[in-house]
């Protein structure tokens, strides 16, 4: 009886130790090895299509979201056709634009401000009658001199311009115009992807709306 009950004990003891094992991760070719469970990174989230697309009917927005907002700006880049000007999204009726919320002092902003600024020069050689601007914080002059878009300087507390265009608005979020003025397609800048998704998805709706030009 003794040694059946050390046998059970050792047992109870094994099985412990492989309930505390970490997380497995398997992939096409069967399981791989157990990772530490601080090196198991989460998947990065999908971009929200919600509120995404318009309505059916372009002439009937379902609500106010998906039509220009109301703010002006000062226009802070000086190579705008409108330097230090105060305007809004009104200016671009009968054209598509692409507006991104980027913060001046973040130094992710400033690279994506750059893929921006790839994609604008695609659309260009595109002949596409599109442009795309940034809508920035009061740090708005931390583009000036890396990028040519036209520069927004929504400085006041809060970010009202920002709440404008999406309540909870966050930095990265992206959204394209058509030349109606109606909201066609809207990018969750919470989304940490490649850039080059970025400008793909963007790039595609800003196309399915801006026909080229001769």
């Amino acid at each position: 009886m003794k040694n059946r009950a050390m046998c059970l004990s050792l047992m109870v003891v094994v099985a412990g130790c492989g309930a505390a094992q970490t997380e497995r991760t398997g992939g096409p070719s069967g399981p791989a090895e157990s990772l530490p469970e601080q090196m198991i990174v989460p998947a990065a989230p999908e971009p929200s299509a919600s509120p995404g697309a318009s309505p059916a009917d372009p002439a009937v927005p379902a609500s106010s979201q998906y039509v220009y907002p109301a703010w002006q700006r000062v226009d802070v880049q000086p190579e705008s056709p409108k330097a230090l000007e105060s305007y809004g999204l009104e200016e671009f009726r009968g054209r598509t634009v692409v507006v991104v919320l980027l913060e001046g002092f973040c130094t992710f902003c400033q690279n994506n401000a750059k893929v921006a600024a790839q994609l604008q020069a695609e659309l260009r050689d595109e002949k596409r009658d599109a442009e795309i601007v940034i809508l920035s914080d009061s740090a708005a002059t931390q583009f000036v001199g890396k990028v040519a878009m036209r520069v927004f300087r929504d400085a006041e507390a809060g970010r009202p311009a920002w709440q404008q265009m999406r309540t909870g608005a966050s930095k990265h979020d992206t959204f394209v115009f058509g030349p109606n003025g109606q909201r066609t397609y809207f990018w969750e800048g919470s989304f940490t992807g490649d850039a080059r998704l970025w400008t793909q998805q963007v790039g595609e709706a800003v196309r399915a709306v801006s026909p080229v030009t001769n």
